[in-house]
């Protein structure tokens, strides 16, 4: 079983919009939606917004849904390099725990490995390969771009995914990670976020959607 998970209501109903819905089930804050589309079935739900409500959310799910087998997240995130464009879409292949700090010796930083299969799919779709930092506030400068991107060749900037990626390799279950550019990570990003956000996870959302139908297609 696949399970698409994002922060918001809005992030989920753009994946929903796409589909045939089917029953839900669970209770606040724990809903999942069965979903179809193109005949291929999966779940989606809304984790919450930030690193605790979505780590809490996926060992929720991974100790409560029988064979899961894949954690795709999708969600927005503002731009960290010069390449990242408002509407890109990213799939990462790195996520990094920024605002972590500890004497001790762990990095949080987890990668995820992308396969030739996976590499063709994301090429026929036009969505970028990437590197997503997370952290417990906003990417909303250009002094916090410049750091982030010298000290771990950041793509893109989130709340969630390294905390997913985290939850996800403790269980041993795959996790795929695609971020939609809203903003630009700079002092205007709300007002990015507001102008463009529709559009974006629109395209974006049926891009992630269309990859998940391929992927089961061919190898699930």
């Amino acid at each position: 079983m696949i399970l698409v998970v994002s922060a918001l209501n809005t992030e989920v109903d753009y994946i929903k919009k796409h589909c045939i819905l089917k029953e839900s089930f669970g209770k606040k804050p724990f809903t999942f939606f069965n979903c179809s589309f193109n005949n291929v079935d999966f779940l989606v739900a809304k984790s919450g917004l930030g690193k605790v409500r979505s780590a809490s959310f996926v060992q929720y799910a991974i100790d409560n849904i029988n064979d899961i087998k894949l954690v795709v997240n999708f969600g927005s995130a503002g731009a960290v390099s010069e390449e990242a464009k408002i509407g890109d879409t990213y799939f990462c292949i790195k996520a990094v725990e920024y605002d972590f700090f500890t004497t001790r010796n762990f990095k949080p930083e987890f990668e995820i490995e992308l396969k030739d299969d996976i590499k063709n799919i994301l090429k026929k779709l036009d969505i970028k390969i990437g590197v997503v930092v997370s952290a417990t506030q906003n990417v909303d400068s250009i002094e916090k771009k410049k750091m982030l991107f010298n000290k771990y060749g950041a793509t893109v900037g989130d709340w969630e995914a390294s905390a997913i990626v985290q939850v996800c390799k403790l269980n041993k279950v795959n996790s795929y990670i695609f971020k939609a550019v809203t903003d630009l990570g700079n002092e205007n990003i709300l007002n990015d976020y507001k102008i463009n956000y529709k559009s974006v996870l629109e395209n974006s959302g049926l891009k992630v959607l269309k990859f998940i139908e391929m992927l089961k297609k061919k190898s699930w």
